[in-house]
């Protein structure tokens, strides 16, 4: 027997086919084949797979999207001008080739 651990708020539930499981989160009712952070609609938070309540910084962690969308519009709803400032790399121009001259031909 293979030890199988369950998330604390989840329950382990058998599909329809047998043998395959699927996970019931109990306060949300959401349905997973595995146990992951989701979204809670009535704290309007996420919450990890043990049932604790994730910060921001380990949601701008986790997930480059939001932390990208934070950026662009920084919680006014309005974008922001993004100021680019292109990084100029010198680049070293190739050796131009030597000129090879042709002895004429006598005739």
């Amino acid at each position: 027997q293979v030890p199988v651990h369950i998330p604390p708020g989840w329950r382990r539930v058998e599909a329809k086919v047998p043998g395959k499981h699927i996970y019931v989160h109990r306060e949300t009712g959401t349905i997973q084949r595995m146990p992951a952070d989701i979204y809670h609609s009535k704290d309007q938070a996420w919450i990890s797979t043990d049932g604790k309540r994730m910060t921001e910084d380990v949601l701008n962690d986790g997930m480059p999207d939001l932390l990208a969308l934070e950026l662009a519009y920084g919680g006014g709803g309005k974008a922001k001008k993004a100021i680019v400032k292109p990084k100029v790399v010198p680049a070293a121009l190739p050796p131009e080739p030597e000129k090879v001259v042709k002895p004429e031909a006598d005739s």
